[in-house]
């Protein structure tokens, strides 16, 4: 049976590790609501960055892959039989998806 001391106790540690809980952890303030829009707004950004980035990328590997093709004409005509070889090799490489 409990007495009442010891009710007292448990309801002093309970305050106590409430106020200790409230120090650690605060209460967040309440989130206005243009808050939501500036992580959308901030996500459009990051997505528009994204096809930017993509898009940079893809015309670089294209032109590498052009440049590569060049350079390689003049050596393909005097290999005789192994050019087809050699052009099938370079168009799996760098061809562009297929949408």
């Amino acid at each position: 049976m409990r007495t009442a001391a010891g009710e007292g106790l448990e309801e002093r540690q309970n305050r106590t590790m409430r106020s200790l809980s409230r120090r650690v952890f605060p209460e967040t303030e309440t989130v206005p609501d243009d808050a939501s829009a500036s992580i959308e707004v901030t996500r459009a950004q990051r997505r528009r960055q994204a096809v930017v980035t993509e898009a940079a990328a893809l015309r670089r590997a294209r032109a590498e892959c052009a440049a590569r093709a060049g350079a390689g004409r003049g050596r393909r005509d005097r290999q005789g039989g192994e050019g087809n070889l050699e052009r099938r090799r370079e168009w799996l490489t760098c061809a562009a998806p297929r949408a």
